[in-house]
């Protein structure tokens, strides 16, 4: 699995992956707890974050139980 792009909008990331691949995107706080999940069923993946309230967050893709990416990223509300 390898990603092609990766870009988070103000309320939505947007993760797409060069091939097919088989996951899970966990979003956790500063804390580790789990504050959103979504499983990876296609190249494109889109995960509404407009719900959240500002803060830190780690976006971690696995795949196959191993960890592939680790992301942090600032959410602000205005």
């Amino acid at each position: 699995m390898s990603l092609k792009e990766y870009a988070v909008d103000v309320d939505k990331i947007n993760i797409e992956f060069k091939n097919d691949t088989k996951g899970k995107i966990v979003i956790t706080n500063q804390l580790g707890q789990i504050v959103k999940e979504s499983k990876i069923s296609d190249n494109n993946v889109t995960i509404n974050i407009e719900e959240l309230p500002s803060g830190i967050y780690h976006v971690n893709v696995f795949n196959k139980r191993k960890l592939i990416l680790n992301e942090k990223i600032v959410k602000t509300v205005f």
